[in-house]
């Protein structure tokens, strides 16, 4: 998170910097990486402020998300961006989805176990499993929140969402797989 903070902060300087007034995606020129927020992301900044000033419960609920979703899957991951996508509330109730960007962290590749085995026995899928276990990666969620008279917020999932909708408690931790533990 405090990676995301920094970068922010880099990309409003770099563009204060530059006295640009077009917006574009192209890196700075001392090749940082950093990039220019864009037109389109200017517009999902927007269009979420919006969201947040039309709601009652969605800063709240957004607040909770990022706790839990810190608090859950930093041991694991780290954690790039989260996303509440098609949020509609409805009294004290609001349905979205939830999208966590996220990476594994930068360490060897090859000291992860099932790597390490593929490099040892000389598995052609070798370079591709050390590739992607660099590479971003998204967990997208459907939940319903319900926010009780005291502001304590109650998490739902759809059991299965190719069948009629059915609503049961959920917990961030209940996306961690187990054998994630292992490792």
């Amino acid at each position: 998170m405090k990676k995301i903070i920094l970068l922010l902060s880099l990309s409003i300087l770099l563009f204060a910097a530059c006295g640009k007034d077009e917006k574009t995606e192209e890196p700075n020129d001392n090749n940082t990486g950093i990039t220019i927020q864009t037109e389109d992301e200017e517009n999902k900044n927007e269009a979420t402020e919006n969201v947040a000033e039309n709601t009652k419960y969605y800063t709240q609920i957004e607040e909770y998300l990022d706790k839990e979703t810190e608090n859950t899957f930093s041991k694991y991951y780290e954690i790039l961006d989260t996303e509440i996508i098609s949020y509609q509330e409805d009294n004290n109730e609001a349905i979205f989805g939830y999208r966590i960007t996220h990476k594994n962290f930068d360490k060897d590749p090859d000291t992860v176990p099932y790597i390490k085995e593929a490099k040892e026995s000389n598995s052609p899928n070798y370079q591709t499993m050390y590739d992607e276990y660099l590479q971003p990666k998204e967990m997208n969620m459907y939940f319903k929140a319900v926010v009780s008279e005291d502001g304590t917020i109650t998490l739902y999932t759809d059991v299965d969402p190719t069948t009629e909708t059915e609503w049961v408690e959920t917990k961030m931790d209940d996306f961690i797989l187990s054998n994630d533990e292992e490792e």
